[in-house]
């Protein structure tokens, strides 16, 4: 059997009752840097814990079986079935999203413009050769909301890309550009998030798309919840995108990927929603 430290942060009396009783209180009651949600809990952990080898990390939102609708046990019985060969196990929502989107940071750009460019421009100051506009993630590899476990080897290269970010986005000068559109604050529902945070949030399935150092077992996102937008709807188009995907990424048909631009044009139509262009 694995074994699993699995945390589930809490910033106030609300969200301490929201915990699932079979995960490892995070108490992030002094919330020190609201600004950076999830990341700053995490980020406190990782700099002052040691963490064992072979054993798997994870750390949840107090939101986790909302936007799931999986229990403690049923996370930790599919670890256990994952057999501990992973080096990430995945349990990522809004299959619409992952599916009808060529990557997660397409879908980031759609609902916040400017996330995709911001992208690029970080991984380029960086020094990462990669074009975010030309990655294609699938649900091998698609993290949201930071739902994932995983072992220390996944999680000190995780912590190295993200600190990157987090030290330009805190560039005290405050006259760069990036650093700027980084700390760019806009209302996510009803809470105001900035645009550093949805980053970071993809920074898990930018290394996994990016790298074949890392092995990854995924819950069938088909079996969790879908999205509130209307894509929610396109439940059968989402699953088919998600393997035209897979397909072209194995085998680098040119047909697999203009089929999927093609079905995702129609789930436009069908939406009338302005999708990115094929």
């Amino acid at each position: 059997m694995a074994n699993a430290h699995i945390y589930q942060i809490f910033y106030n009396e609300q969200t301490r009752g929201q915990l699932d009783p079979g995960f490892t209180p995070l108490d992030n009651l002094s919330n020190q840097r609201p600004d950076w949600r999830e990341y700053w809990p995490i980020r406190q952990f990782l700099f002052s814990r040691t963490m064992v080898e072979d054993d798997y990390y994870g750390f949840l939102s107090p939101k986790f079986k909302e936007k799931t609708k999986l229990s403690s046990e049923q996370v930790k019985e599919f670890i256990d079935r994952s057999g501990n060969d992973a080096d990430v196990v995945i349990f990522s929502p809004f299959s619409d999203m992952s599916g009808l989107f060529l990557n997660v940071f397409e879908q980031g750009d759609f609902f916040r413009p400017g996330l995709l460019k911001a992208t690029q421009d970080f991984v380029n100051l960086i020094g990462l050769d990669i074009s975010i506009e030309n990655m294609i993630t699938d649900s091998r590899n698609t993290v949201f909301c930071n739902y994932f476990v995983a072992k220390p080897r996944f999680w000190t290269i995780w912590l190295e890309v993200s600190e990157k970010l987090f030290r330009i986005a805190e560039t005290a000068s405050g006259n760069c550009d990036l650093t700027n559109r980084l700390n760019s604050v806009f209302k996510r529902k009803k809470e105001l998030v900035q645009l550093k945070v949805l980053i970071l949030e993809r920074v898990a399935s930018l290394i996994l798309a990016t790298t074949k150092k890392f092995s990854t077992k995924a819950y069938s996102p088909f079996m969790l919840t879908r999205s509130h937008s209307q894509f929610r709807n396109f439940t059968l188009e989402a699953v088919v995108c998600d393997a035209l995907k897979i397909s072209f990424i194995e085998q680098n048909y040119a047909a697999y990927r203009e089929a999927f631009l093609h079905l995702r044009q129609r789930v436009k139509e069908a939406t009338k929603m302005d999708l990115p262009p094929a």
